[in-house]
């Protein structure tokens, strides 16, 4: 090896080796923020050393001499090495990849993918610094038995509904029963595991994986979920153990005692995985946007508030919940790409509608890059549908400090109270932390006293009918004090006029929320009815205007459930045209008195219109409606 190509690839930003790569001594190191690029072969040999802080392409075979060392460093949340290897070529040797575990003061259990391939779980075990283990030696199906859980390591079985212990001597292999895609937990049930920073090891399991998602089977004669009980095969109660975000459910009232049918949808089509790779893995190449994958999620345990301190790039541990995304009219809401990018060692679910038989992760899902493009998170290849996404996020601070955060979200496709696939709760959220999340609500405005125990984290509201009616954001206090309330709106609403609207009915503070907002208020006790969160207007009751009347024309629902138009008060008349969604002229109606609203000629033969209003002064809106 030359010196000066040595000495290249610590300063340049990019170091393009065309042929092939053949290091037999020395250390090299790839700095952070370098691109580090070879087209053919890349071979660390004899006692050489590569040190990456920054990010290593290889496009052919990958070889790690037996007395060599390739290390992917890991520096704080924002910095660590990276290492792509392409699908096609062949890896051999080791490679060690430095990891810190969440920066929780100690824990007895930590989720965690494991992207090396040739590992048996005790030498996994013994990586992740566990010094006391467990190892049941499966005790099999039907019975209870919490040593299986209790195991050095255990692995999320998807079949089963149920973390699943490993022997000691078995192996992750990439066609093997245990591969690099799985969701693992380790764990130290004897004596707490600190924070640490952990050298995990063991040949890159670079090569295609495929994610089955497929319904599941349970063994015959067991108490099943497929017979509707609430236990697994284990004889272990559902409600214990596991969190379905994306379904509604009181865990008060789902008593975990006795065998109480589960709640409609609960746990079904959820399925729990690991980024396989030693690179960041990007979903949205591989997640189809036809509804069938209704949600995913990353864990509390493992994921990153990009918008932590004012959304700067120091990305702090959220210890106070999980990461969800939805997928609705188009768009991915809630954390969006925040979910849809995946940190090496990050875990993470899927929801689907039970259409879905399996994804492929391969090349195109590598990447060294996390697009956090604060304040949007929307999904930019959503394909066609490109209804617009609605979305203010509200975040609560305290001591500088991002510590809940909850969603709500304006479209054509939500209606009121928790249809499937359009929300998300934040099953995680605990009275040990300060939180907020919104309340259910009825068409008519109410609260839905039904869910009044669901902890929404996303909500959908209906953009036609829910217009000037109060979303109710639960406070949860621990202890009175001093906190901020910060709210990022989507680009949408950004280059749109639509409007939320804030409203603490303690102090009396109304304000639009914009995209600077911040409101500190000082709290002493917990509220579920304190703050609302209004959208497009504001009722009369509080003697403001409504903004939609001088801001722009919108179709709504009147409490008669009839569609109406209300036009911009820039307008003295307007043409409105109705179309079907085929594109056919189904009525119309010219020089329009624009400062009434208009009661639109809706047939009943079909379910959906597209309504076009052109102002008398040019201006042009159109909006989609569906009965």
């Amino acid at each position: 090896m030359k010196k000066n190509l040595l000495i290249a690839v610590m300063v340049l930003p990019l170091l393009s080796v065309s042929a092939q790569w053949y290091q037999t001594g020395g250390t090299v190191k790839v700095k952070a923020n370098t691109l580090k690029y070879v087209e053919g072969a890349h071979e660390v040999a004899g006692t050489s050393t590569e040190s990456n802080e920054g990010k290593v392409h290889v496009n052919g075979d990958f070889t790690v001499g037996s007395t060599a060392e390739f290390r992917n460093e890991w520096t704080d949340a924002t910095a660590y090495g990276q290492l792509i290897i392409d699908d096609e070529s062949v890896a051999s040797g080791n490679v060690i990849s430095e990891y810190k575990n969440t920066d929780y003061n100690a824990f007895y259990k930590q989720s965690t993918a494991f992207p090396f391939t040739g590992v048996s779980a005790e030498e996994f075990a013994v990586q992740a610094g566990i010094e006391t283990f467990v190892w049941p030696g499966h005790p099999g199906n039907g019975v209870f038995n919490n040593t299986r859980w209790r195991a050095s390591v255990n692995t999320w079985d998807n079949q089963n509904y149920a973390l699943d212990d490993m022997l000691s001597s078995e192996t992750i292999e990439t066609n093997g029963v245990y591969g690099p895609q799985r969701y693992y937990s380790i764990n130290q049930m004897v004596d707490e595991l600190q924070v640490r920073l952990s050298d995990y090891q063991g040949t890159p399991a670079n090569t295609p994986h495929n994610l089955v998602l497929t319904s599941y089977t349970i063994s015959a004669g067991a108490e099943s979920v497929v017979n509707n009980y609430s236990r697994n095969i284990f004889g272990e109660m559902l409600g214990t153990y596991l969190k379905d975000a994306f379904v509604t459910i009181d865990y008060d009232a789902w008593s975990t005692n006795g065998r109480l049918a589960k709640p409609d949808g609960f746990a079904e089509n959820l399925f729990y995985f690991g980024n396989p790779y030693t690179s960041n893995l990007d979903l949205r190449p591989s997640i189809p946007t036809d509804g069938s994958v209704v949600g995913i999620q990353q864990f509390s345990s493992n994921t990153f508030d990009p918008d932590t301190n004012e959304g700067n790039s120091n990305l702090n541990i959220d210890e106070a919940g999980d990461d969800i995304t939805t997928f609705s009219g188009g768009s991915w809401t809630g954390d969006g790409e925040n979910v849809l990018e995946v940190r090496p060692f990050h875990t993470f679910a899927i929801k689907t509608n039970g259409s879905l038989a399996s994804i492929d992760l391969n090349d195109s899902n590598k990447t060294f890059n996390l697009e956090f493009n604060a304040p949007s998170y929307v999904d930019r290849t959503t394909g066609s549908n490109s209804n617009p996404l609605n979305q203010v996020k509200l975040q609560l601070f305290q001591d500088d400090l991002a510590i809940s955060k909850s969603y709500i979200v304006a479209g054509t496709d939500f209606e009121a109270a928790a249809q499937a696939g359009n929300e998300a709760y934040n099953s995680t959220l605990s009275e040990e932390y300060a939180s907020i999340y919104t309340l259910q609500e009825n068409e008519d405005g109410t609260v839905n006293s039904e869910l009044s125990n669901s902890l929404t984290y996303i909500n959908g509201i209906n953009e036609l009918n829910y217009v000037a009616k109060p979303v109710m954001m639960a406070l949860n206090i621990i202890e009175a004090g001093d906190f901020v309330l910060k709210g990022i709106l989507s680009d949408d609403i950004l280059n749109s006029s639509n409007k939320f609207f804030f409203q603490d009915t303690e102090t009396g503070f109304i304000e639009e929320i914009g995209q600077d907002f911040e409101y500190a208020f000082s709290a002493s006790e917990s509220s579920l009815d304190r703050f609302r969160v209004y959208w497009n207007g504001l009722p009369e009751s509080l003697g403001v205007e409504e903004v939609a009347e001088s801001a722009k024309t919108i179709v709504y629902k009147d409490t008669d459930k009839t569609f109406k138009i209300r036009f911009s008060s820039n307008w003295a008349t307007a043409d409105v045209y109705i179309y079907n969604l085929v594109g056919q002229l189904v009525h119309s109606a010219k020089n329009v008195n624009a400062k009434q609203d208009y009661t639109l000629q809706l047939s009943d033969k079909a379910a959906a219109y597209v309504v076009k209003s052109i102002g008398d002064n040019g201006e042009v809106s159109t909006s989609k409606i569906v009965k």
